[in-house]
C-alpha cells in the first residue's frame, strides 16, 4: 500500500434520491474510512418525480438532518434532475472549488481503504495528462486479482470514482457522438475493450436519446482524448443497488448471477509507468462478468424495443 503523498484529502460528492437504506450503508461504511470525517463531504439529493417519491425523498432528508458529522452539506434539488444531469451539475460545481473529487452514488458500499486508494492517486497522478480518472470497481477475474499493482486501461468506471478539474474543464454532456466512431468496428473493438463491455451500443442509444446516461458519453470523450483511468486490480466497491435504480431492473441478470466480492484492501502498488494493461483486457474480455454483461445488454435493448412499441 502506498502512503498518502499529502494531507490535503479531496471533497467527496454523493449523489442519492430516495433510497434512504442504500444512503445509510454507504455513509456506514465510508466512516470506517481514516479520512472520511477530514474530508469534506456534499451530499446531492435529487428532487422527487411525483409524490410517491416524495414521501422516500424526505425520509432521505430526514436521516441526513440526524447525522452530526460537520463535513457534510446537503443540497437538496428543487426539483428532478435525474442521475445524468445532476452528476454532470454536480461535479461540475464542486470542481469549480476544488482541483479534485471523489464521486460516489449511493449504491455503493465502501472499503475501508477506498479513500486512501483515492486520494494516493490523485496526488500521485494529478501532473499526468492522459490519465482521467481513477475508479475503485475491478471485476472478479483470476489473473487480473492476483495483480500486485493498479491497472491502466483506456476506459472509465462509474461505480465509484475520481477526477481533476483539469480532466473535467472541457467535458460537455451533450458532446456529439460521432455516427462514423459507432458504425466502425476498429472502433467498436477498442472502445468495448475487446468484448468486456458493449458500450458502443449503449453510446448510440444514448446518442439517439433513448438511453439517459452520463457515464457512456464521460467514457467516450476520455477514449476519444486518448485518456485513461487508474484501476485497482481487487474492487475497492461493491454495487448493493441492482434491485433498484435509474438503469437497474429485472433484465438485469447481473444481479443474479455475478460474484459479488466485500471490497478489498488497498494494499497494491500505484505504477508510475501509465502504458495500458492490454493483457488485462484480454483478461477482462475472457471473463464471466463479460459474458453476463453482454445478455444483460441484449435484453436492455429488448426491453426498450417493447416499451416502444408499447408508445
Amino acid at each position: 500500500m502506498q502512503e498518502l503523498l499529502t494531507a490535503e484529502f479531496a471533497p467527496i460528492v454523493i449523489f442519492a434520491y430516495n433510497r434512504v437504506d442504500r444512503l445509510r450503508a454507504l455513509i456506514e461504511s465510508l466512516s470506517r474510512c481514516r479520512q472520511f470525517h477530514a474530508s469534506p463531504v456534499q451530499i446531492y439529493v435529487d428532487g422527487p418525480k411525483d409524490i410517491e417519491d416524495s414521501v422516500k425523498v424526505n425520509g432521505v432528508l430526514r436521516y441526513l438532518s440526524s447525522i452530526s458529522h460537520g463535513n457534510i452539506k446537503i443540497v437538496q434539488r428543487d426539483s428532478n434532475y435525474g442521475l445524468r444531469r445532476s452528476i454532470y451539475a454536480g461535479v461540475g460545481q464542486m470542481l469549480s472549488e476544488y482541483d479534485k473529487v471523489i464521486v460516489l452514488e449511493d449504491d455503493l458500499i465502501a472499503s475501508e481503504d477506498i479513500l486512501s486508494y483515492f486520494n494516493a492517486a490523485l496526488e500521485k497522478y494529478a501532473s499526468h495528462s492522459r490519465v482521467y480518472s481513477v475508479c475503485a470497481y475491478a471485476p472478479v477475474v483470476d489473473r487480473v486479482s492476483s495483480f500486485a499493482s493498479s491497472l491502466i486501461l483506456p476506459s472509465a468506471h462509474p461505480w465509484g470514482w475520481a477526477t481533476w478539474r483539469r480532466a473535467w474543464r472541457e467535458f460537455d454532456i451533450d458532446l456529439h457522438v460521432r455516427p462514423e466512431d459507432i458504425s466502425s468496428r476498429s472502433f467498436r473493438t477498442a472502445f468495448n475493450l475487446s468484448g468486456f463491455r458493449n458500450y458502443t451500443t449503449m453510446l448510440r442509444l444514448a446518442a439517439q436519446g433513448r438511453l439517459d446516461s452520463w457515464f457512456l458519453v464521460w467514457n467516450y470523450y476520455l477514449f476519444m482524448k486518448g485518456g485513461v483511468s487508474i484501476f485497482p486490480p481487487r474492487s475497492l466497491v461493491t454495487n448493493a443497488g441492482f434491485s433498484k435504480g435509474t438503469h437497474s431492473s429485472s433484465w438485469n441478470i447481473l444481479r443474479h448471477f455475478n460474484k459479488r466480492m466485500p471490497p478489498a484492501r488497498f494494499d497494491f502498488d500505484l505504477p508510475s509507468d501509465i502504458r495500458v494493461d492490454y493483457w488485462a483486457i484480454d483478461c477482462l474480455a475472457r471473463s464471466r462478468e463479460a459474458r453476463l454483461s453482454l445478455i444483460t445488454t441484449k435484453a436492455g435493448i429488448l426491453k426498450r424495443m417493447v416499451r416502444d412499441w408499447k408508445l
